[in-house]
């Protein structure tokens, strides 16, 4: 039972560096399974995994991290769920102990985000209570999220020329046709798009051959 026990606990170790360190680095859809193994083995255990996907989030760029640190969130909550925590996901990302690591990937430093994030769950993992890991999971969301934002802002945006100002009083309308979903809605937001690739379905429509979705503004003489 030790030999068994010890083989798989050497198989998804090398399962999980093996995903992390191809190319696009930690697809979810081939890491969830070995996660969710994860919540039933020892602490220990549990730790490796952790350190390998903290080692890769540091050596790659912010798309992939992004995807590793919402796989340390997937470790911590089904290991939570596994001592009886309840399933519910999603919180703000706001204990002052993770502060300093949120503040690093806004900064766009992942390396210091990710070693601040690491040392802050090393504390919240300790004793191993449910509790504590669903609410670690929930501060790796937001580190994540952050992420995400850190990806939207350093997108490099083609040049143009400036467009001349509107004159004074001039009203400037937009209007754009509605989305219906046919299918798939929400599912290509984190972290359900990590853990298992999000598709939607919608169609642009008009109403009465109107785009009724708009907004409309002027240019006003005193602020």
């Amino acid at each position: 039972a030790l030999g068994s026990s010890i083989g798989a606990k050497c198989s998804i170790l090398e399962d999980v560096r093996s995903i992390v360190e191809t190319e696009t680095g930690a697809d979810s859809a081939q890491l969830l399974p070995l996660l969710e193994q994860l919540a039933s083995t020892p602490r220990a255990t549990v730790v490796e995994v952790l350190l390998i996907l903290d080692s890769a989030a540091m050596a790659s760029n912010p798309r992939v991290a992004t995807r590793l640190l919402a796989s340390i969130a997937n470790v911590l909550a089904f290991r939570a769920i596994s001592k009886g925590a309840s399933a519910a996901r999603s919180c703000e990302a706001t204990h002052d102990q993770f502060k300093a690591a949120i503040t690093c990937l806004r900064n766009g430093d992942i390396v210091g985000g990710v070693r601040a994030l690491a040392c802050a769950r090393a504390l919240w993992m300790a004793a191993d209570e449910p509790d504590k890991l669903m609410r670690a999971s929930y501060q790796y969301e937001g580190a994540a999220a952050e992420c995400i934002s850190l990806c939207v802002r350093s997108c490099p945006l083609p040049a143009s020329a400036p467009l001349p100002p509107p004159a004074l009083d001039e009203w400037i309308q937009c209007e754009a046709a509605a989305r219906v979903d046919l299918a798939g809605g929400w599912s290509d937001t984190p972290p359900l798009c990590y853990e298992a690739g999000g598709r939607v379905v919608n169609a642009a429509v008009t109403i009465d051959g109107d785009r009724p979705i708009g907004a409309r503004a002027r240019r006003l003489r005193e602020p």
